[in-house]
């Protein structure tokens, strides 16, 4: 790690962007809440901050509608892997998918294991 950048939360990252640039990183990670993630994604364009990688905010099938070509190459991480690849989760997602017509994300996941 290089050094750190934080902000209040704002979806201007312009000045977030600036400060990570100076930082010349060989790649940047971020924290952020969903509505940070896209234009944080989109202001990192063109300016050579290209190796990205997010936190589990970016963890929805929204990311590639709302970021668009921002989100190509971006990585981010999780708290779990997907259910689906658990045979012992089958079930769960099966049902899941048939109440609401979409995979289940890892925050569904948990509120089910919760319960």
């Amino acid at each position: 790690m290089v050094g750190s950048v934080s902000t209040a939360a704002s979806n201007n990252c312009t000045q977030i962007i600036e400060d990570l640039k100076a930082l010349k990183p060989d790649g940047v990670y971020f924290a952020a809440d969903y509505d940070q993630v896209i234009p944080m994604l989109k202001g990192m364009r063109g300016t050579g901050l290209s190796s990205v990688v997010g936190s589990d905010a970016m963890d929805t099938p929204q990311l590639a509608r709302d970021a668009g070509e921002a989100a190509v190459g971006a990585y981010f991480t999780d708290i779990m892997a997907p259910a689906n690849a658990y045979p012992s989760a089958r079930n769960f997602v099966t049902q899941y998918q048939n109440q609401y017509r979409r995979d289940p994300s890892g925050n569904a996941v948990l509120g089910f294991d919760s319960t």
